[in-house]
């Protein structure tokens, strides 16, 4: 729990779930003249609307990794995602508590993000026969 006041000094208390992170909040600007009827007017920039983005507090390392795990309720869910900025990637779950802590994140996300595939044989496939083979 967090205690805090608000506006008017009233104390408020607020359940934490994620105390790891924080929501920072990202302003969005666009440029407009200050005076739109001149031509050549200064520019000035004026928030357009307000973006966030999740911040982590608790570095990495898996001593942290053990102690949040150890204070999960119930069921829990282990995934990395790739932030790095390019395109729109989904997070990857990670199958067991040992691969999630003790494998660098290079090599866990290379694993991760490589497609597995099963060959089903019962459609008879004739791979062996094939060029591909």
């Amino acid at each position: 729990m967090w205690y805090g006041l608000d506006e008017a000094g009233n104390l408020v208390n607020q359940t934490m779930n994620d105390k790891e992170t924080y929501d920072a909040i990202l302003p969005l600007y666009k440029l407009k003249p200050e005076n739109p009827r001149e031509r050549d007017s200064k520019m000035i920039r004026e928030v357009s609307d307000i973006g966030h983005k999740i911040k982590y507090t608790l570095p990495f390392s898996p001593e942290a990794v053990q102690k949040l795990f150890d204070t999960r309720d119930g069921d829990c869910g282990l995934v990395i995602m790739d932030e790095s900025g390019i395109g729109d990637k989904p997070p990857y779950s990670i199958p067991t508590l040992h691969q999630f802590m003790n494998t660098p994140f290079e090599e866990l996300i290379s694993w991760a993000s490589t497609p597995q595939y099963k060959l089903d044989r019962s459609y008879k496939d004739q791979l062996e026969a094939s060029h591909i083979g």
